[in-house]
């Protein structure tokens, strides 16, 4: 009695996952809005059905707008589209639904910290804004108490700013010479004057001069390669305000590009009858595939142009390669083992010197995968990771004191010859806008009398762009 109470429950438990399995099917497949009619055991009388029986049969199951829906088709392997599918990466990196010109137009306004010194600068002079050098060496003389610099952005400094060079060689004297610079010393300057991408300063601390500067502060030797790095002001006693500044976002522009892909079964081979269930749905679930691959690759590495060709625009847009102006790099001459110390540089340029957030998305080709695997399985002292689905896409988090690293492998990156390449996002500063959001849409060439076959297209017409482009990354092999 046992054993056939036993038997029975089996049976019934095999019914129900049974049925709920097509449940599943049915609701995953109506998701995905491209999938085979009899998923859900739904039978539709006729010979052959188009969309509008077919959603007479199955409401919902033909949908026009499969933005979100689409994403659901392997997400881990488009992870970027993924997550624009999906709203976006967090508050500030968005989706634009409603974009209303193909040229997008957007601001953004770069945050003022650092400097450097200008490569057009002169190697000597310095005694007008016209002559501003951009390095200075000690030869002989009492030493200067001022000099004019070559900047790269005169809109950052006002006057009675201060400065500070780090790190200058000067002789452990503290008086102004020509050898035995041994001792290290950063140096604060004070901001007397500005003119254009050129500044006066003059220096508070360092080394003095001899002869009639021996009581004065001079200029000590600086390289073309020094950070200027931004301190406070120091007014007088009577100043009641500094000198104002309007803050204004810089106007950028990037196009919308078209994508479409095109699927037809003609009306003989839908009535064919065939070894396996094949038909223009599946079709048009490899167009899914193909479309979603061409705009993360265009995402990437597009580049943005107006191409005026047969009497016709068109119009393709930058990828975010295009955005990005700082890169780190990983691996020596011979190989692409990262260091510990490559690897806390790409932490400290990632996070450190910039207005971006603490967590950052690193979208990565298999190679480098390989190489941060090795790292961690070598440095496990060092790392923390765990692994997390976030944005709709599987990520390892890569825990270090400047911030936290959310890695994913995109396998798009590998397959277009990158896959030593990765590409290290702040989420908030990540944006897509959609003139024409991804769509289905099915051509009555029928009744047109053009071809008797049943044509779908899938469209999206969007473009993407950077906001703080100091706030993301490019990490890159040394031997390229």
């Amino acid at each position: 009695m046992r054993e056939k109470t036993l038997k029975i429950a089996t049976i019934v438990s095999k019914v129900l996952l049974f049925t709920l399995g097509v449940v599943l099917l049915n609701h995953l497949f109506d998701a995905s809005g491209i999938a085979l009619a009899f998923a859900a055991g739904v039978i539709i009388p006729g010979d052959s059905n188009d969309t509008h029986t077919v959603d007479a049969a199955v409401p919902g199951f033909n949908r026009p707008d499969v933005s979100k829906d689409i994403a659901q088709l392997n997400p881990s392997r488009y992870p970027m589209d993924t997550i624009f599918r999906n709203g976006g990466f967090g508050a500030g990196g968005r989706v634009e639904k409603s974009a209303s010109l193909i040229k997008k137009y957007y601001q953004f306004v770069n945050y003022m910290g650092n400097d450097g010194l200008s490569a057009s600068g002169a190697t000597s002079g310095g005694t007008t804004s016209a002559t501003a050098v951009k390095q200075y060496t000690y030869v002989s003389g009492d030493g200067l108490q001022t000099i004019w610099i070559a900047v790269n952005n005169g809109n950052l400094w006002q006057k009675e700013a201060l400065l500070i060079m780090r790190d200058l060689s000067v002789s452990p004297t503290g008086v102004v010479a020509t050898t035995g610079l041994t001792a290290k010393v950063d140096v604060v300057f004070f901001v007397e004057d500005v003119d254009g991408n050129a500044i006066k300063i003059r220096p508070l601390n360092g080394i003095k001069g001899i002869n009639t500067n021996a009581n004065n502060y001079v200029i000590p030797n600086f390289t073309s390669t020094t950070i200027l790095y931004k301190a406070g002001n120091a007014k007088s006693d009577v100043a009641l305000m500094d000198t104002s500044t309007s803050y204004y976002p810089t106007a950028k522009q990037n196009y919308c590009q078209n994508f479409i892909k095109t699927v037809q079964e003609s009306v003989f081979e839908e009535k064919q009858a065939k070894e396996v269930q094949w038909d223009i749905r599946d079709m048009l679930k490899i167009a899914a595939y193909n479309i979603r691959a061409e705009i993360e690759t265009c995402m990437y590495w597009g580049v943005a142009a107006e191409i005026d060709f047969a009497g016709r625009k068109r119009y393709t847009m930058n990828g975010i390669d295009k955005f990005i102006t700082n890169k780190v790099y990983y691996g020596t001459s011979t190989t692409d083992t990262i260091s510990i110390d490559q690897f806390i540089n790409i932490a400290k340029t990632a996070f450190i010197g910039n207005s971006g957030s603490d967590r950052k998305l690193l979208l990565a080709g298999a190679d480098l995968i390989g190489a941060l695997m090795q790292f961690e399985l070598s440095n496990t002292t060092y790392m923390k990771t765990q692994t997390k689905e976030k944005w709709g896409i599987v990520v390892t988090e890569l825990e270090t004191n400047y911030g936290v690293i959310n890695v994913a492998h995109a396998p798009i990156i590998t397959e277009k010859g990158k896959s030593r390449y990765g590409y290290l996002l702040d989420m908030e500063y990540v944006n897509k806008a959609e003139f024409v959001p991804m769509q289905q849409k099915e051509h009555d060439l029928i009744s047109a009398g053009i071809s008797n076959s049943r044509v779908i297209s899938l469209q999206e017409v969007s473009t993407i762009w950077l906001d703080n482009p100091e706030c993301h990354l490019i990490i890159s092999p040394t031997n390229i």
